[in-house]
């Protein structure tokens, strides 16, 4: 079974950290972001 997540909000004092779990435990790949006026990943 495949599952693809498109867009997923987490407010977050630790970007980086947040960034790794979801690469390292989750194994998802960070993909493509649109020019949002605000930061984020």
């Amino acid at each position: 079974m495949n599952i693809e997540i498109n867009h997923v909000l987490i407010h977050t004092s630790n970007l980086n950290g947040m960034i790794q779990f979801f690469e390292q435990v989750l194994k998802l790949k960070n993909g493509n972001r649109p020019p949002f006026p605000f930061s984020g990943v």
